[in-house]
């Protein structure tokens, strides 16, 4: 044989052992990806739609890629780049805190010479499932300040919310959504998820929270039946209730809140009134500024804390609750940067990432909860950063804030027959569901599927992601 035919034989015999081995390691991901495609190539919903889609084992080796970089808005998908960086720059143990700062109390005479200070952390869980009685740690706080002997105090009521700024809307958030109670508000002080119960009766209106910060027009007609239609205008408290009304029956609506610092404040207002505490000047917010306000000149009158924030981050996850996901984005910000923004927040969130060694090509976050259509990221960045979480130490926190397959959450009634902790994603014409599957073998494999501008309803997709799913926990 000559040198070269040798050469080519040396070749020829390692590249086919190469290959024995590469077929032998990964019997999985070859049968997989043939199989995925085969699906996705024939599907009804990835050739009525935009559709991206990653899957990778734990160690972040690719299984399957179609148009896995193709950017694409996540609905609330969005949420795991918020759960994810909430527990790496805050951790499980994370508390919010509501402080009340004044100066010494004249026991003798029951008076305050100062101003009266609530200050906001950001804490969105004033309200349930946290607790019952949303008003409640309001009350607490003016109970206290009766037990200290106070009466009067010669100054503002003020509410201290600059943790946050003051863009309450997340970026994008149309204007359809002002009055439906997964677009509430976001805000430094925050009371009752930014909700507000209105309710007419005789054509007498009734606040839940109680509150003067409403404007009420009254357009209602007596009728033999109640069929009544509330409106507010955006960026205001202009409420308008208009339609038919029994005199026997009681009309009205949950609608969210527009500024929900001055409503809280509002609330805790009523509150030091119930305990006979008054004051000689206003009820006002402070004056926006760069940075937090310095209370060490001040006595800490009272203090409340809430839940530790893996508790908060499981209603976030499990119920998709875009409340509770854009006060911990903007604590996000604030802690990192100083001030809670939907552009600090990003920042961080972007450097993390980066640390995790996913890119940030494309991604835009223009809220933290995934409402915006503006949002945009890839299938390829959700899944590796679910990788990365994978292997964090963050992960058994982290695992179990996703929705549990056939148990629990938005996956409740969805995928009973597999292992699948996943998160859902669902606005107009989006969906998407990002997580993780247990193959037959035990293994742990990583999946993202997004789909945009669609064709048909939404069961079409939502149906294609579970199939895959499903194609993906039948092998190995």
């Amino acid at each position: 044989m000559s040198p070269l035919n040798r050469k080519l034989s040396f070749i020829l015999v390692s590249v086919f052992f190469f290959l024995s081995l590469v077929s032998s390691a990964y019997p999985i991901s070859r049968t997989l990806a043939e199989e995925l495609n085969n699906y996705v190539l024939a599907s009804e919903a990835a050739n009525s739609a935009d559709v991206s889609i990653y899957v990778a084992d734990s160690r972040g080796v690719p299984l399957y890629q179609y148009n896995s970089t193709m950017p694409l808005s996540p609905a609330s998908n969005l949420k795991i780049f918020t759960a994810a960086a909430a527990l790496y720059y805050l951790g499980s143990d994370y508390k919010y805190t509501t402080c009340l700062y004044g100066t010494p109390i004249d026991k003798t005479r029951g008076v305050m010479e100062s101003s009266l200070y609530l200050v906001g952390s950001g804490d969105p869980t004033f309200c349930e499932p946290f607790m019952d009685n949303p008003t409640q740690v309001l009350e607490e706080f003016a109970s206290e300040l009766a037990c200290k002997g106070l009466r009067l105090f010669t100054g503002d009521i003020i509410g201290d919310d600059s943790v946050f700024d003051r863009e309450f809307l997340g970026l994008g958030w149309k204007d359809r959504y002002m009055l439906d109670t997964y677009a509430a508000q976001c805000a430094g002080l925050s009371l009752n998820a930014n909700l507000i119960q209105i309710t007419m009766t005789d054509g007498v209106a009734s606040f839940f929270p109680n509150t003067s910060i409403i404007n009420l027009i009254d357009k209602t007609v007596e009728r033999p039946y109640t069929a009544v239609k509330v409106t507010r205008k955006r960026d205001s408290n202009d409420v308008t209730i208009s339609g038919a009304l029994s005199p026997y029956e009681s009309g009205g609506a949950l609608i969210p809140i527009h500024n929900p610092s001055l409503f809280t404040l509002d609330a805790f207002e009523n509150a030091l009134r119930e305990q006979s505490i008054y004051n000689t000047g206003e009820t006002k917010l402070i004056s926006e500024i760069n940075s937090r306000y310095k209370y060490s000149e001040f006595v800490e009158l009272a203090r409340h804390e809430s839940p530790k924030m893996i508790d908060i981050l499981i209603p976030m996850m499990k119920d998709s609750d875009n409340f509770l996901a854009q006060h911990i984005f903007k604590t996000i910000g604030a802690e990192q940067l100083g001030k809670g923004s939907r552009e600090n927040a990003s920042k961080a969130v972007f450097a993390m990432l980066e640390d995790a060694g996913v890119s940030v090509e494309n991604l835009v976050l223009a809220d933290g909860c995934g409402l915006s259509e503006e949002n945009k990221t890839t299938a390829k960045q959700l899944g590796e950063l679910l990788v990365y979480m994978f292997s964090s130490d963050k992960f058994a926190d982290f695992i179990k804030t996703m929705p549990q397959s056939g148990v629990d959450g938005t996956l409740k009634y969805r995928m009973s027959n597999i292992k699948v902790r996943a998160k859902t994603g669902s606005i107009n014409n989006v969906s998407a569901l990002s997580g993780y599957v247990e193959t037959l073998s035990g293994d742990t494999v990583v999946f993202s599927i997004i789909s945009n501008n669609h064709q048909y309803g939404a069961s079409v997709y939502k149906g294609f992601e579970d199939n895959i799913v499903n194609i993906i926990a039948n092998n190995g």
